[in-house]
């Protein structure tokens, strides 16, 4: 599969949020925990960009102008960078767009120690 690791820009954000949702329906589900899916759908999930110089994301798009199949989501402070969000779509996992976002995100936060949201 042939995909661009890029900026986001406003016109994005709809894919974004399609992206989280996807993903949350995929993994978080849990008769266990009672989480269902219909808890998940009544979620609203935003393909927010953030604006701060203290973050940044990058999405993953399918070819040169395809659909948005991936997002991460870093941000960082003086001493400290975090990983807060890393979603790829099912279809395209073990395909290298999680490893190729995160290579981003190491270079953005070079010299930093970082942790991750789980």
């Amino acid at each position: 599969m042939t995909f661009i690791i890029e900026k986001p820009s406003p016109d994005d954000s709809a894919q974004i949020a399609e992206v989280f949702r996807t993903t949350w329906l995929a993994t978080y589900p849990d008769e266990e925990a009672g989480i269902t899916k219909e808890d998940i759908e009544e979620r609203s999930f935003k393909g927010k960009i953030p604006r701060e110089s203290s973050k940044a994301m990058w999405i993953a798009r399918k070819g040169e102008r395809g659909n948005v199949v991936g997002v991460v989501l870093a941000s960082q402070d003086t001493t400290w960078g975090k990983i807060e969000a890393l979603y790829v779509l099912p279809e395209e996992q073990g395909c290298g767009v999680g490893s190729a976002l995160l290579q981003h995100v190491f270079r953005w936060l070079p010299d930093k120690s970082f942790t991750v949201n789980v």
